[in-house]
């Protein structure tokens, strides 16, 4: 596990970039932890009541209250979003855990789009290729029947270029 983000509106040092909250590894630092986060369970704790070894991650920023509500992406664990009060301990509201939750799954929705819109450009690439080495000619027309789009062989068929091609009613 790797911290990536940090807001802190009391704090002008930045915690994020410390060696101590990166490349942490789940079955060392926290296994009951992710036990429960990868079942899409969030974790609202008092930093007093959880075991010693936990708790060495939380006492240099002084938390004194943490809430982590997981993110699982392709029915997959990926990671966390967590809120932790450093003033007072506190036990999370539903409203919080949810509005948390409503973050998180924000999150998930934006990786979703990226993946899609990644796999849509592959898939894309993929079929202009097999169009443009089509052997037949291959013409698209629009619902006005003008061409939109013809392939090398439908140039070399027709005898002309693209540009001779796009934009006519084809007949």
């Amino acid at each position: 596990m790797s911290q990536r983000y940090e807001w802190n509106v009391y704090q002008k040092k930045v915690l994020i970039k410390q060696e101590m909250m990166q490349n942490l590894v789940y079955g060392t630092f926290l296994p009951r932890w992710y036990a429960r986060l990868s079942t899409s369970k969030p974790m609202s704790r008092l930093i007093r009541d959880i075991p010693a070894n936990e708790r060495q991650l939380f006492a240099h920023r002084h938390v004194l209250s943490v809430l982590l509500v997981p993110i699982l992406f392709d029915d997959r664990f990926w990671g966390f979003i967590g809120l932790e009060d450093c003033h007072q301990e506190r036990w999370w509201s539903n409203y919080e855990q949810l509005l948390l939750k409503a973050i998180g799954d924000s999150v998930r929705a934006t990786m979703a789009r990226q993946q899609m819109v990644k796999e849509l450009r592959h898939s894309e690439a993929k079929l202009r290729t097999i169009i443009e080495n089509n052997s037949d000619g291959i013409l698209i027309l629009d619902q006005t029947d003008k061409i939109r789009f013809a392939n090398p062989a439908a140039e070399r068929l027709y005898e002309v270029g693209t540009e001779g091609l796009l934009d006519r009613v084809f007949q």
